[in-house]
């Protein structure tokens, strides 16, 4: 378990998030494929595979959060809290002096 929470840790959100969305993308094509040929081949492909990778989607998603939530959360030390890292999208408290 060490190992994957190891790799999670480096691998970037960001890219986490482009490869569920080319899974969706895979997905909405063959389902889209089997509404414009509605033979029983393209029917069976959109509802097996085209759920696996809507499912795979999902989770890389899922991943995704859970992982920018981990780096964010405050790191208990022997002086108080340390606060999360910096990233693109944290929320910088406002100043009152400008």
């Amino acid at each position: 378990m060490n190992r994957i929470t190891r790799t999670l840790a480096q691998r970037s959100v960001t890219r986490l998030i482009q490869v569920a969305c080319v899974l969706a993308l895979s997905g909405l094509a063959l389902l889209a494929w089997s509404i414009l040929d509605p033979s029983p081949l393209p029917v069976i492909a959109a509802m097996s595979v085209g759920q696996g990778l809507g499912v795979a989607a999902f989770l890389c998603y899922l991943v995704a959060v859970l992982v920018d939530l981990v780096r964010r959360t405050p790191v208990q030390t022997k002086d108080g809290l340390e606060p999360p890292p910096e990233g693109p999208f944290s929320v910088r408290p406002e100043r009152d002096d400008e």
